[in-house]
């Protein structure tokens, strides 16, 4: 599914990149997503789509700041 390689002369350098067979996964997975969205958001009234939309948003922020957070955590213990 994934395909690691070293970057030419800088062997610290990792590429990583999806085979066929993980973008066929991909897209299949990104697809059932489209579909589960569309069938839930069908269900709900505009207000509650708003609601969902700032919860989804407030979600987006807090595991960007996690993400972040533990970025700098890692990036400490490695120095």
């Amino acid at each position: 599914m994934v395909i690691r390689e070293r970057a030419g002369q800088d062997r610290r350098v990792v590429r990583v990149r999806l085979t066929d067979y993980g973008r066929s996964l991909s897209y299949v997975h990104r697809r059932f997503h489209r579909r589960m969205v569309k069938a839930v958001s069908e269900q709900l009234s505009p207000q509650e789509i708003e609601i969902l939309s700032r919860a989804m948003g407030n979600l987006k922020v807090f595991f960007r700041t996690e993400n972040m957070n533990n970025s700098k955590s890692i990036a400490n213990d490695v120095l």
